[in-house]
């Protein structure tokens, strides 16, 4: 379960480990340092953007600052064609023509 004090306490050490200031994090992010402060104290949360970039810049994972994971480290994702799944088709059907195809399909099945 989440937990926004490890949130916060991860959020102040990386910070520190860069030896950043929370001004200098702000400027980073577009935001003030009254921000990174209250994020860092639990006052308030991160947008989703914001906590994707200091993930990025602190070269640590999402589910590492949220405290999903003790381990810092990303994890690799693997290739599109390791996967099981099929392909996505090249070029989406418009709702149109997905339209018409499910009117011709119900038109075929009543006759």
């Amino acid at each position: 379960m989440f937990q926004k004090e490890i949130l916060a306490q991860r959020l102040k050490e990386e910070r520190l480990a860069h030896k950043l200031t929370q001004d200098q994090v702000g400027q980073l992010l577009g935001v003030v340092k009254q921000t990174v402060g209250h994020w860092e104290t639990g006052l308030r949360l991160p947008t989703i953007d914001s906590l994707v970039a200091m993930a990025d810049y602190y070269n640590v994972s999402l589910d590492y600052l949220t405290g999903r994971k003790n381990d810092p480290a990303r994890t690799k994702i693997k290739a599109a064609s390791s996967f099981k799944y099929p392909p996505l088709a090249k070029e989406p059907r418009s709702v149109a023509e997905n339209s018409n195809a499910s009117e011709e399909k119900k038109k075929d099945q009543l006759y």
